[in-house]
């Protein structure tokens, strides 16, 4: 019986923690294979253990991996950042200068990691920039946004905003270091040479910081874009 239940449980757990948007009461019954009221029972008891949260939307009933659901709701990759910068200063003795340089190191691994995922995005984007510019678009981390300001396509200065960093132990001025370190990281790894990245100005409201930013780029941006092949021919061809 234990063994049983145990097996229920696990089946459960699994196909909700592969649902990250969430999943329905009846997909779950049909991706398990059990019976309405067991799926039902063992689903309150994992909520009731916090594994699991559900909510009713209209007719229907998602549920959620906890962990997503939280680390969305209380940012807790906003959290980690504000503690890894925090660490590093207070522990560490890093200063703005290095703390943009580990910065910048980590998201060229990292971007080299999703390297397809990052140029497809860009490439979306850059299809349709006129619609998204001066527009606050979501980041990978919850929280975090940015807004590309409007620009020619022959200019060579992009100004970019990130907003909503998290800054509870961390200072405003080492937040923006990292942030600005991992905009160097992301255009060196796509081969976008630029002479400068510049802090313009900084706010912060309550626990979160805003950065504005002015990347001088070495080439117009409209060469940038021929060079990494970034138009709607080239995106068509791939699909």
């Amino acid at each position: 019986m234990m063994a049983r239940r145990r097996r229920i449980l696990e089946r459960i757990l699994n196909v909700v923690r592969k649902s990250v948007f969430g999943i329905t009461f009846e997909e779950l019954i049909r991706r398990t294979g059990h019976h309405r009221a067991t799926v039902r029972k063992y689903v309150r008891f994992l909520e009731r253990l916090g594994f699991v949260v559900s909510r009713k939307i209209g007719n229907y009933t998602l549920i959620f991996p906890t962990s997503i659901y939280n680390c969305i709701r209380y940012d807790f990759s906003g959290l980690y950042l504000d503690s890894l910068i925090h660490v590093l200063s207070e522990k560490f003795g890093f200063d703005k200068e290095r703390v943009f340089e580990l910065s910048k190191s980590v998201s060229r691994e990292f971007i080299g990691h999703i390297y397809n995922i990052v140029r497809e995005t860009i490439l979306r984007i850059q299809l349709e920039l006129e619609e998204i510019t001066d527009v606050l678009i979501p980041t990978v981390t919850s929280h975090i946004e940015f807004r590309i300001r409007r620009f020619s396509m022959t200019d060579r200065l992009l100004y970019l905003e990130i907003h909503n960093a998290k800054t509870i132990m961390s200072s405003m001025d080492l937040a923006c270091e990292f942030l600005r370190g991992h905009i160097a990281g992301v255009l060196e790894s796509l081969g976008v040479e630029y002479k400068s990245i510049e802090l313009l100005e900084k706010t912060k409201r309550d626990d979160r910081v805003n950065c504005n930013l002015v990347i001088i780029l070495k080439e117009p941006i409209h060469v940038i874009r021929e060079k990494l092949g970034l138009n709607k021919d080239n995106y068509n061809s791939e699909q």
